[in-house]
């Protein structure tokens, strides 16, 4: 509700664990708590796979304005679990999962966040490899 006294057109959740979102109910009770200021919202997952990405996608159609594959977190943690920037240097694992998300989802918008590469060209490659499956847009 405080980002949007200040005018926030639209709000994402923080990063939520794909694995535990799917596997629990309470995960998703617990992650899902929103109200009703949380429109447009949209859920940003961290998987490590594309089954795991669509299946969590597909839990939260029809209720989220879209959902963010964080391609981004620079944790230690995160990167040797497979999630986030680790997906960085996996552009084939990032397109299937945007395509798959996106088919099992029926069309949920699916955006992916990211940091930029010291090489340019590993960036460019990765966002239209991303655009290519199907993404709505890169953060």
């Amino acid at each position: 509700h405080v980002v949007r006294s200040w005018g926030c057109d639209v709000v994402y959740t923080p990063m939520i664990m794909a694995e535990s979102f799917v596997a629990s109910q309470r995960a998703r009770d617990v992650e899902m708590h929103t109200n009703a200021y949380d429109r447009p919202v949209i859920v940003q997952f961290a998987a490590d796979s594309a089954a795991q990405f669509a299946a969590a996608t597909e839990l939260v159609a029809g209720k989220v304005a879209g959902v963010d594959l964080n391609c981004g977190c620079p944790q230690q943690w995160a990167i040797k679990e497979g999630i986030g920037a680790a997906l960085l240097k996996k552009p084939d694992t990032v397109r299937d999962m945007v395509r798959q998300a996106r088919e099992r989802s029926g069309g949920v918008p699916i955006s992916v966040k990211i940091r930029t590469d010291v090489d340019m060209k590993k960036t460019v490659h990765l966002v239209q490899t991303a655009e290519q499956a199907g993404a709505a847009f890169i953060t």
